[in-house]
């Protein structure tokens, strides 16, 4: 028979065949347990949430995507602070149950709700930011979502920090699993730019991570950081003053013309010409191919004519087109919009009310890095290769290179290095 031994911070449980016993619980058995080790390691009861709490739990337990169905996690801790994670993390290895953070409200694959017998610490309460203007270093607690990061730089200074796309996705998974956005091209991946990091480990104990202390989890956390290793508190981060105005361009083409459309595109992310500050993004689905260009100004407010690049590499005659010089907030209004709850983005301000993304049904997305060139039978097979799958999906087309290549493969745990360029596919 197992003692039981109370301490400040939970149960500890002294019987070394724990996991046989736990094993053979009910899931009841082991909630009851499990929010009696939590009350004990003096986690507030308002923020432990079981399904007996429908309506709470029904809030924290959204899920944009329904892809691999709804999952139903045993229960929730919203995080207040360090020791609500410890008590959590102590409690959950006492008795063998799967723990897992949350630390934004967008993710594709859906691993930050475990199981149904798992624990998920939700971090959303824990979004603290602080700049350092004289190291232009930023601090920010993990439960931060790129949306409130980006309002906060830009009104505290007009910074910006290679962050993610979409405004719902959080800090932590973003930056420890590399982190692609709009800046990556000029600044690198959010994971490059990590200077230090705090985790409680399995056992409980807050870790400083850094180039200096513990620089072998300093190097697996920046790219291949999935949870494994602790849950990380907080991060300090590199920031960067935002560009003068954005040069903005929307190319619209007919998927017809892909053959044409995709020799010239290939060219432009590999032309020595082609300068970090110029970054390409594509979107073909049905019978089109839309194509972003964005043009980051630093050193001049004075637009840059984008017409003109294009033209020089034979491009397809666009079925529409746009360009337009714009502020960064507005460029970054403009481009989360189509993921934003609101009707009409006006102002960064409202960047801190989102929290979550729309409910998009059933979304599975895959991705690939290339770097070879394609000749012209090649992007044909391409060609009739996508074709197949655009009635039923999309196909995003992503600029990397650039401070990507910057370092090499081995200095962290993210080694996709020397690509120009990615494909991602999505399916509804």
């Amino acid at each position: 028979m197992c003692n039981f031994l109370r301490t400040l911070w939970g149960i500890v449980f002294l019987c070394a065949t724990n996991s046989i016993l736990v094993s053979a619980k009910s899931i009841n058995e082991t909630s009851a347990d499990l929010k009696i080790c939590l009350l004990i390691g003096g986690i507030d009861e308002k923020n432990i949430i079981f399904k007996d709490n429908p309506a709470v739990y029904i809030e924290l337990n959204y899920q944009w995507n329904k892809w691999s169905g709804n999952i139903e996690p045993m229960a929730y801790v919203r995080a207040e602070t360090n020791s609500d994670i410890r008590t959590a993390i102590i409690c959950c290895k006492s008795l063998n149950v799967r723990i897992v953070a949350r630390s934004g409200g967008h993710s594709f694959d859906k691993r930050c709700f475990g199981d149904s017998s798992s624990l998920v610490v939700d971090l959303s309460a824990m979004n603290q930011i602080s700049i350092d203007p004289s190291r232009l270093y930023f601090d920010v607690e993990s439960g931060a979502r790129a949306g409130l990061i980006t309002y906060t730089l830009w009104n505290e200074g007009e910074y910006v920090a290679p962050l993610g796309i979409c405004p719902t996705v959080g800090i932590a998974g973003l930056a420890m699993g590399g982190g692609y956005g709009y800046f990556t091209r000029i600044f690198g991946l959010a994971s490059d730019n990590l200077v230090e990091l705090q985790m409680i480990d399995a056992n409980g104990n807050l870790q400083i991570i850094n180039r200096t202390t513990n620089d072998d989890l300093f190097w697996a956390l920046r790219g291949g950081g999935g949870g494994s290793f602790g849950i990380v508190t907080s991060m300090k981060l590199r920031m960067y003053k935002a560009p003068k105005t954005v040069s903005f361009g929307k190319y619209v083409y007919r998927f017809h013309d892909f053959q044409q459309f995709y020799e010239a595109y290939q060219s432009v992310l590999t032309s020595p010409s082609i300068q970090n500050h110029f970054g390409v993004m594509v979107k073909m689905e049905e019978d089109i191919i839309a194509m972003d260009v964005y043009v980051m100004n630093f050193e001049s407010a004075e637009p840059v004519d984008v017409d003109k690049v294009l033209d020089s590499f034979s491009f397809p005659k666009a079925k529409e087109s746009s360009l337009e010089l714009l502020s960064y907030p507005d460029f970054y209004m403009k481009s989360v919009q189509p993921y934003s709850p609101f009707t009409n983005l006006t102002n960064l301000s409202q960047l801190k009310e989102i929290k979550k993304h729309f409910t998009a049904g059933w979304v599975e997305t895959k991705s690939m890095f290339i770097k070879k060139i394609l000749n012209k039978r090649e992007i044909s097979q391409l060609h009739a290769l996508i074709k197949i799958f655009l009635p039923y999906s999309s196909l995003f087309f992503e600029h990397n290179g650039g401070a990507i290549d910057e370092h090499a493969r081995t200095d962290t745990a993210f080694v996709h290095r020397k690509n120009f360029n990615e494909y991602i596919l999505r399916c509804e």
